[in-house]
């Protein structure tokens, strides 16, 4: 009986034995997919801003070291082509300062901002880039600059803030508490002056979903590069797409961006309207790769008006460089045809007529580059013109 008896009991002994050592592994899975669950929760959630007070502007520019960008003498060419796109180019800007690269379709603007961003590029590059007048390595640069390109990869299902926190999540080092990087983000926000439509989807029109403006969705994208507070920002056309109100509103936001956080903004942009002329600081103006103007934005008008371009009275300066760029391209085009026109001559010809020998195309006696000492000055086009009108048949 007594064997019986502890045998009846052993049984369901070992049946629940068995039974939960079946069960553990399953309850373990459990518990570790809810542990997950409630840490990305925790990470993700939505913080109540009440009581939360901004840092004033003093620690954002802490934050971060102010840094000057000064480049001399770059140049990029193809070598498969052997054809440079950009031809001696120099420049700087200090923090605090917006530099807006401008040219015409072509010109090289694009690539020059990339070169200076350190973008990879294909070809040949040369010149030498400073950051606070010292040359720093690819790493360095990268923790210091941001980038914003043209083409907007926002997703339109996110609202403002979860777009820019979730940036600070991805790039943001792991030591910085979640807290601390809910609150750069409201920092950032600020920033930019987006701060009041934080909870506003991204939305995407062409699908029917309404959300914020494009001048809002451009903010968005520049407080995504924004939140690791970089010291120098980057942005390839800014303004494209835009309406005019909606361009003055980011490029107003990227000026009070350089002047009260002491930041350092490069961007390049196509036919600006004169009151975003208004707020740059510095302007370089390209016309195939060489530089028209190089400078102070206030002595831009001062100085075409001395090398014989002067700007008419209420014309926008950059509507009016534009012009000078046209005409300057058309003027080296008729020259180098002048120029493949004369070499067809014979040299018996040339002698007789007592023509003097012209060097190799592009030479620097006989093509003068079109930089800030010689800009305007076209004797190319005009001295081999009065030497055609004398040979015979012209």
């Amino acid at each position: 009986m007594g064997s019986a008896r502890y045998g009846s009991v052993s049984a369901p002994s070992a049946a629940y034995s068995s039974s939960q050592y079946s069960v553990r592994p399953k309850t373990n899975l459990h518990k570790a997919v809810l542990i997950r669950i409630a840490v990305l929760w925790y990470l993700v959630r939505p913080i109540d801003d009440h009581g939360v007070q901004l840092p004033t502007t003093q620690s954002l520019i802490d934050d971060h070291i102010p840094a000057s960008l000064q480049f001399e003498d770059v140049s990029y060419t193809l070598p498969q082509h052997s054809f440079r796109i950009l031809d001696n180019v120099s420049g700087s800007v200090q923090p605090g300062q917006l530099l807006a690269i401008m040219g015409a379709s072509g010109s090289g603007k694009s690539t020059l901002l990339d070169i200076l961003a350190r973008r990879h590029k294909r070809g040949l590059v040369s010149g030498a880039i400073l950051i606070n007048g010292r040359t720093v390595s690819n790493s360095v640069f990268r923790r210091a600059a941001g980038y914003v390109d043209q083409e907007e990869t926002l997703m339109s299902t996110l609202t403002v803030y979860e777009t820019v926190y979730y940036s600070a999540l991805l790039r943001l080092p792991r030591e910085m508490t979640a807290r601390a990087k809910h609150i750069r983000t409201l920092e950032t926000l600020d920033e930019l002056g987006i701060l009041d439509i934080k909870d506003q989807y991204i939305g995407d029109s062409s699908k029917g979903h309404r959300g914020i403006s494009g001048g809002e969705k451009r903010r968005v994208s520049i407080a995504c590069e924004l939140v690791t507070s970089p010291s120098i920002i980057f942005l390839d056309e800014p303004t494209s797409g835009l309406d005019a109100y909606s361009a003055l509103s980011v490029v107003e936001g990227l000026h009070r961006l350089a002047r009260e956080y002491n930041r350092t903004v490069v961007f390049t942009i196509h036919q600006p309207r004169s009151n975003i002329v208004a707020l740059f600081d510095k302007l370089i103006m390209l016309a195939k790769g060489r530089v028209m103007y190089s400078g102070e934005m206030v002595a831009c008008q001062q100085y075409f008006a001395e090398v014989g371009f002067p700007c008419p009275a209420g014309f926008n300066i950059a509507d009016y460089l534009g012009k000078c760029e046209e005409t300057q391209e058309k003027d080296m085009s008729n020259a180098e045809l002048l120029l493949q026109l004369i070499r067809r001559r014979s040299a018996t010809m040339m002698r007789r007529w007592q023509l003097p020998s012209l060097g190799p195309l592009g030479s620097k006696t006989h093509i003068v580059p079109l930089n800030s000492s010689h800009c305007g000055h076209f004797s190319v086009a005009l001295r081999i013109t009065r030497h055609i009108q004398h040979l015979p048949g012209h």
